[in-house]
């Protein structure tokens, strides 16, 4: 997948989170009154250690809310980060920082966490690849294969074709259709464990 791919997937998942949280229709934006127009910095930080990946959806929601907004990408992607640590900033009016905060920081802690997990797996086994596979949640496939890359994993399009990948429940039914799979496609079955 191209970088553009997942600049135009986070956008469109940034759209989908805002309308979603009806961010401009925020109770607390309204209450705030005329101090929503004030300046505002937000700092996205750490509360745990975790493989920074999603930084470019943050700036995608916020430039869906305003295109004044500034943001500042301060660790970068596949970086870590220890708790604590400041990930970004982001400045701009105080109503827009609010209303784009929770979608902000969903789809960042989600792209985070994946990213976390994978380098935990890749970390605990050396010259093993760690593949991103089609379990995914709807609509975030993209952004969540995106983050096992961030986190040292890789897609499986690498592998050489002709190979089939049979998970866990699906082994036992597997030995029926492997003489059919070798002989129509060549290649092995290799058993996922999931």
């Amino acid at each position: 997948m191209t970088d553009a791919l997942f600049l135009s997937e986070a956008r469109r998942v940034a759209e989908m989170s805002l309308l979603e949280d009806d961010a401009l229709n925020d109770a607390a934006v309204f209450a705030l009154g005329s101090a929503a127009l004030l300046p505002a910095v937000c700092e996205f930080r750490a509360r745990q250690p975790l493989v920074v990946a999603g930084w470019f959806a943050v700036e995608a929601v916020y430039g869906a809310l305003d295109d004044s907004v500034r943001l500042e990408r301060i660790l970068g992607e596949g970086g870590s980060a220890a708790p604590g640590s400041v990930i970004g900033v982001v400045r701009g009016a105080t109503g827009t920082v609010l209303r784009g905060e929770r979608s902000a920081l969903n789809i960042l802690c989600r792209m985070c966490g994946i990213a976390t997990l994978a380098r935990r797996f890749a970390s605990a086994a050396p010259g093993v690849d760690i593949l991103d596979t089609r379990k995914t949640t709807p609509g975030l496939r993209a952004l969540e294969k995106y983050a096992v890359r961030a986190g040292g994993g890789r897609e499986p399009q690498d592998e050489p074709f002709g190979h089939g990948n049979v998970q866990g429940q699906s082994h036992s039914r597997a030995g029926r259709y492997r003489g059919a799979f070798r002989r129509r496609c060549g290649g092995s079955f290799k058993r996922d464990p999931h």
